[in-house]
Order: C-alpha cells, then sequence, then structure tokens
C-alpha cells in the first residue's frame, strides 16, 4: 500500500524501517518494566502495526513533496519535517492520551489492560522518535523521487495513479459541493451518528468473546452417597463416550465423591468441521440422561475456564435459601438459551450422628466426653504410638477394622470399659440418619447459593436483562434476601464503567492537546467531531461481521478514539498554515483537502491492511481478538470517508462564529467610544 502511494522502494524501505526499530526498543522497553512477552503485549504490538510506520510515512511524504518544489533532499528533510513536526506530535499524543486511562486502569480489566496500554504507548512515543530522527536522515541521504519502474510494475503503478487522480477529482468535487451545502452536510452526518446508536439496542453485549482453543472440560456433578470408587466408574463411563468423538485427541480424568472433572483435547479447529461449541452441545445431549450424574460443559475465554453467568442468592437461613435456589433454577431451565444450569447447593451426604444420652452415661459412670473420644478413636482412628524402621518413622493407628465399621449392629456391640463393667454403645448412644450439604458458602458474611451455567445462542446482556425483568416479576425475597448477577455479568459492568470512564478521560485529554496545539478552544471542537463519525463505522463493523459489545472491541473503539484524530488535526494544521499565509478560507480548505488527501488514505489503508490478519482470526483461539479489529477497521473507514468532507464544513461553520464574534465585539466597541 505504501509503495503504491509513494511510488518509489527508497521512500518505502525508509518507512518500513520504523517498524523493526520501533517494536524491538519496545522490547526493551517491555523488559525495563519488567512485563512479559504474553498475549496482551504481543497482540498489542500487531495492533500497533499500522500505527508505528504511520508517522514516519507521513513525514517522507511531506519531504517527497518539498522535492518535487525543487528543493534539495536535505533542504527538503530540514523543512518538511518542522512544517508538520507539531501536528504530527499532537496526531501521535493523541493517541498516547487515549491509552493511559486504560494503562491506569484497576480491578480486573485493569490488571488484563495495563501491559495492553503501555506497549502501544511505548510503541508510538519510539516511533514518534523514529519519524523526527531516523527517517529524515535516511531520506536527506537516500531518497530519490525519480525512481524509475519499469514492466508489470510500471503498469500498476500508473494504472493507480490514474485511479488516485480520478478519486481525487471526484473528491474536490464533493467537498465543494458539502462547503455549499454546510447544514445539510452536517445534517446528514448527525443522521448517520443517530441511525448507528438505534443499532445498539439490537447488538449483544459481552465480557470476553469466546474462542475455538481446542480444549473444554466436562464436569461431571455426581449423586449424592456415592463412593470414590463408585464416583471414578461413573467418570469413566463417561469419559468413554467422549472418546468416541472422531475429534477427540485425548482426555485426562480427576474424580472425588462429589464431582468428576474430564479435560478433553480437541484437533485443531482447521482440521474438523464442528466448532467446539457445537461440540459441547453433542456431548452435552449425549451425557444428559445418563446415571449418576448431571454433566455440563466448561469453555476456555482468554481469561479463565469459567461458566458463562452466574446468579447468587445471599441470607441467613439456609433451608429458606435452598427453596429459592430451587424456584430460581426452574425459571432458568424455562429460559431460551440457558444450558449446564447448575446449583452449588447440594442436598447433602447420608450421614449418621450418633446422640449420647448424657444422664444414661452419667448412671452408668462415664462422661459424654469419654463415650465421644471412645467412638472417634475407633471410628477416625487415633495415632498410639509410632514404629521406627530404619530412619522412617511410622505411625500406629488405633482404628477398628474396616469391616467392623460398615453395619450399625457391630457399632451397637462395641464395649464401653467402665467401672461396674463393660457397657455396650447401644445403652448410651441413639443413631439418628440425616443429610447435610457439603459445602456451605458465604460471601460478605452471608450465607449463599450460586447458580451457574453456560449459554447457548444468545448474548449474555440479553440474556440477563430478558431474565432479571423476569425475576422482578416472578419471584419475591423476603426481607434480609437478596440476588444478584455474579461472574461475568458482573466482571462485565464494572469493566464497562470502567472503560466509560477511561473514554471520557481520554476525550478530555485529546481536547487539552488539541488546545494546546493550537492555542485556541474552538478550533479543537472541528476536529473532535471526528469521533462520533468513527463510532458509526464501529457499530457498523461489530454489528456486520455478528460481533458482541464486550471488553475486547470497547478496547478497539478506545483505539479509534485516538486514531480518528490524526487525519483531522494534520488537515486542519495545512488549512492554518494557508491561511496564515493570506490565502482564502475556503480556498485554503480546497488546497489543504488535496495537499493532505494522499497521506490520508495512505496512512488509514496502510492501518485498515495491518488489522485484517487480526480481524480474520486466523489461527486457534484468536477470535476473542477479532471484535477489536472489526471496531477499528470499520471506524477508520467512515472516519476516513467523512472526515475529509465532514470536518472541513465544521472548520468553516466554526470560523464564522469566530468571526461572527469578533464582529459583534468589534461594534460594541465602536458604541462605547461613541
Amino acid at each position: 500500500t505504501i509503495f503504491l502511494f509513494l511510488r518509489s522502494w527508497r521512500s518505502t524501505l525508509i518507512g518500513a524501517v520504523a517498524i523493526p526499530t520501533s517494536i524491538i526498543t519496545t522490547f526493551l522497553m517491555i523488559k525495563t518494566m519488567n512485563f512479559s512477552l504474553n498475549t496482551m503485549s504481543l497482540i498489542a504490538l500487531s495492533l500497533s502495526i499500522g500505527l508505528l510506520i504511520d508517522d514516519a510515512v507521513v513525514v517522507i511524504e511531506n519531504i517527497i513533496r518539498h522535492m518535487h518544489a525543487g528543493k534539495s533532499p536535505l533542504q527538503a528533510a530540514r523543512e518538511a519535517t518542522a512544517e508538520i513536526g507539531l501536528a504530527v506530535m499532537a496526531t501521535t499524543f493523541t493517541v498516547v492520551a487515549v491509552f493511559m486511562p486504560v494503562a491506569l486502569m484497576t480491578g480486573l480489566a485493569g490488571q488484563f489492560l495495563k501491559q495492553f496500554g503501555l506497549t502501544v504507548v511505548f510503541s508510538l512515543l519510539i516511533s514518534l522518535l523514529v519519524a523526527f530522527t531516523l527517517v529524515p536522515l535516511l531520506s536527506s541521504r537516500y531518497l530519490d523521487i525519480n525512481e524509475e519502474h519499469r514492466g508489470i510494475i510500471a503498469w500498476i503503478l500508473n494504472n493507480f495513479e490514474r485511479g488516485f487522480e480520478w478519486f481525487k477529482g471526484l473528491y474536490a468535487r464533493l467537498l465543494d459541493v458539502s462547503l455549499l451545502h454546510r447544514w445539510r452536510t452536517l445534517g446528514i452526518a448527525a443522521l448517520l451518528f443517530v441511525l448507528s446508536l438505534a443499532i445498539v439496542p439490537y447488538m449483544g453485549t459481552s465480557f470476553v468473546p469466546d474462542s475455538d482453543f481446542g480444549e473444554l472440560s466436562v464436569v461431571l456433578d455426581l449423586d449424592a452417597g456415592l463412593t470414590l470408587d463408585a464416583a471414578a466408574q461413573a467418570a469413566t463411563q463417561a469419559d468413554e463416550i467422549i472418546k468416541q468423538h472422531p475429534e477427540v485427541i485425548k482426555t485426562y480424568v480427576t474424580a472425588s465423591p462429589n464431582e468428576a472433572q474430564i479435560f478433553v483435547q480437541l484437533s485443531d479447529k482447521s482440521q474438523r468441521k464442528d466448532s467446539i461449541e457445537d461440540i459441547a452441545a453433542q456431548l452435552r445431549e449425549e451425557l444428559r440422561n445418563q446415571p449418576g450424574y448431571k454433566a455440563s460443559m466448561l469453555l476456555y475465554n482468554i481469561i479463565a475456564e469459567q461458566y458463562a453467568w452466574e446468579y447468587c442468592i445471599q441470607g441467613e437461613d439456609l433451608n429458606v435459601l435452598a427453596d429459592y435456589a430451587e424456584k430460581v433454577q426452574r425459571l432458568l431451565e424455562e429460559s431460551p438459551g440457558a444450558v449446564d444450569i447448575s446449583n452449588s447447593y447440594k442436598p447433602g451426604t447420608p450421614e449418621m450422628q450418633l446422640l449420647i444420652n448424657g444422664e444414661r452415661a452419667s448412671d452408668l459412670g462415664i462422661s459424654a466426653g469419654y463415650v465421644g473420644d471412645t467412638i472417634y478413636t475407633l471410628l477416625t482412628g487415633k495415632i498410639a504410638s509410632q514404629y521406627k524402621d530404619k530412619d522412617e518413622r511410622i505411625d500406629v493407628r488405633l482404628q477398628l477394622a474396616e469391616n467392623q465399621r460398615q453395619d450399625l449392629r457391630d457399632l451397637g456391640r462395641i464395649s464401653l470399659p467402665t467401672t461396674a463393667g463393660n457397657v455396650a454403645l447401644s445403652e448410651v448412644t441413639t443413631p439418628v440418619f440425616s443429610t447435610s450439604p457439603g459445602v456451605i458458602e458465604r460471601s460478605d458474611r452471608s450465607r449463599e447459593i450460586t447458580l451457574s451455567g453456560n449459554l447457548r445462542g444468545v448474548s449474555l446482556g440479553t440474556f440477563n436483562k430478558e431474565f432479571e425483568e423476569r425475576l422482578a416479576q416472578e419471584l419475591d425475597l423476603p426481607a434480609g434476601y437478596r440476588i444478584y448477577a455474579g461472574g461475568d455479568a458482573e466482571e462485565m459492568e464494572d469493566t464497562f464503567d470502567s472503560l466509560g470512564m477511561s473514554l471520557v478521560l481520554g476525550i478530555l485529554f485529546i481536547f487539552l492537546i488539541l488546545a494546546a496545539q493550537f492555542e485556541s478552544y474552538i478550533d479543537p471542537f472541528a476536529i473532535m467531531f471526528s469521533l462520533p463519525l468513527a463510532v458509526v463505522g464501529a457499530i457498523l463493523g461489530l454489528f456486520l461481521m455478528g460481533s458482541d459489545l464486550s471488553l475486547v472491541s470497547m478496547i478497539g473503539i478506545i483505539m479509534l478514539m485516538g486514531l480518528v484524530t490524526k487525519n483531522a488535526i494534520l488537515l486542519i494544521d495545512f488549512i492554518k498554515q494557508a491561511r496564515a499565509r493570506g490565502i482564502e478560507r475556503n480556498e485554503a480548505v480546497r488546497q489543504a483537502a488535496a495537499t493532505r488527501l494522499r497521506p490520508i488514505m495512505m496512512t488509514s489503508l496502510a492501518m485498515i491492511l495491518g488489522m485484517m490478519p487480526v480481524a480474520m482470526s486466523l489461527g486457534a483461539g484468536t477470535e476473542w481478538r477479532a471484535p477489536m479489529a472489526h471496531a477499528m477497521i470499520g471506524g477508520l473507514i467512515t472516519s476516513t470517508l467523512l472526515t475529509l468532507v465532514v470536518v472541513p464544513v465544521i472548520y468553516t461553520l466554526l470560523d464564522d462564529l469566530i468571526q461572527w464574534r469578533r464582529g459583534r465585539r468589534a461594534e460594541k466597541q465602536v458604541e462605547a467610544q461613541i
């Protein structure tokens, strides 16, 4: 792309030097900050590829333009760099401005994004330094505007140039029409923005997009009262069913009396026809009615292996909680899209309690503590001594043989020695059979029961909204009890709040940087109007590609806020420079638009093409990154096309406002003198 626009191998290679130079230096910064080369830092570098060459390309294009005006390479490098120096610095600092709040976020999202944000900031600052030092140096020595091309390369370049000149003429005519009908142009842009916002309610929301890593876990919720051998047998039977799928490479089974888990590794997604969600659905159906357990699926995302949603019920009375948890579970089972529903409260494992008759024991001359200690020793065991075998000490445990601990009648015949003779255990104890919960959860000093599960065919945000509306209608909790969404839903809400605040701070920082550069509080508004134009494309990109609004797509939108101002800054800066030379306003707009069209299109296409591999999610487990690229590509397309027209229109309207205010101030001064 850069070569097609610059028509020079030398200029393209000089610009390309910025990429390895910036990346290698960024690695040194990562090492200095004690960061690791992980998924987030590497994805930050991959998304920054288009940005790293951006500043260098803008500088090179301006140097070439000065050389075409008859200047020597050295003079052109010096004057061209100085001409756009402040504008290029401002464009880079605006991107840095939106990422600094992201890098300083707290909570889970902050831990997730800190290295991402700082890696982008490091790489951009280094690329800016390269654009101001290495690029002018190399350009002054090696740049040649008379480079000749032959054959197929010359044919491609000439046809591309003719196409670009045609587009340039079309753009010039469109700009003239827009300047004649400024309010209509602004109205059309506003309408597009409103229509894009109207799409948002039809989009799904989620915390982190699912990805096909080729791995899943099958969780078996075993029936109460199973022995470890029975649990292992049930897990083995489920494992045999899972292994019948040809996509399964290997499995790993762990089992306990309450729960078993089977780790399943699948073949690469390029080697199977079914997605991991489809395979999970097949396994869910095959294991649905198997005796001894209830099966559910756990899929992996970039953060953790966990269920898609959770609802937590809090209160003091465990029996009341269990009743309401059962009601909520029935509602969940009736909700479309909810699968793998699990209840953390278990009816309990059957147990026998021996209640000691204190009065009877006292009459027989023994204490209740003596009875309890004897029962504990015989059933659980107690270390009575140690046996030394060479250098090893082996505990000697006093305990009934296992075959004497299985029958209640055997326990009842155990003799307790007293001063008056032996007494049978059954004479001082009464057996009581009951069940008790295996686990009692507590949170915020209250007892809690958690209902969790996965989703199929519905987004997390849509599911939560519909289910909470139904809860409000059909569930009336007593005082002191509450239900709330936990898990991904809670993290999503907190993250969206944090990202929203980061976005607001980023936009504020952008305004302050622009106000400092242009020494005006009015001119930055012309540039800031490019932000909603980017939102139009971001929303359309996500909607058309079927991506949810999530942590990842929100990062793409925040990154977009810094990117889209780059083109507007260069455009407004050239307009102001032209007017400073005495050129009439509308003519200055036309000249600046014609001059900056090539670098704007060049850098925007470079960034779009640089993000295409991320958007296509070609590798295993890369699907979670795609929404970030979908938002950025869509936003860059619409913002680039609309910025070229709308920003000049807004600039002229704001300039009219400034001139009107100056006229009013002058009239008042004249009236005061009279």
